[in-house]
């Protein structure tokens, strides 16, 4: 798996909370993701919960952006999102995979 490819939603659901959250709090995307839950960026990792990340967008950019509230920008942060968390779960793959 080279850095360009995304992560499969099988290898997402099978890693361990546990070390999801243990790679989580070293990396540099922690400040992003402190208080959000593991399940919940496993969630913004996968493709199909697309739709949903950005239902939960837009009733944010509508609660604290108004002016902001477009599924355009929805979409450009579930992009965002989804970017981040891929990228945290090659972290966790990179760390198991030097245990071995």
């Amino acid at each position: 798996m080279t850095i360009y490819e995304d992560i499969s939603e099988a290898i997402i659901d099978s890693l361990p909370l546990k070390e999801i959250r243990k790679v989580l709090r070293k990396s540099d995307l922690y400040p992003a993701y402190k208080g959000i839950s593991t399940e919940t960026i496993r969630r913004m990792a996968k493709k199909s919960s697309r739709l949903q990340v950005m239902d939960a967008v837009m009733r944010r950019l509508k609660r604290d952006e108004p002016q902001n509230a477009t599924y355009k920008e929805a979409s450009k942060v579930a992009d965002e999102m989804y970017n981040m968390a891929q990228r945290l779960f090659k972290e966790v793959l990179a760390s198991k995979n030097s245990k071995k």
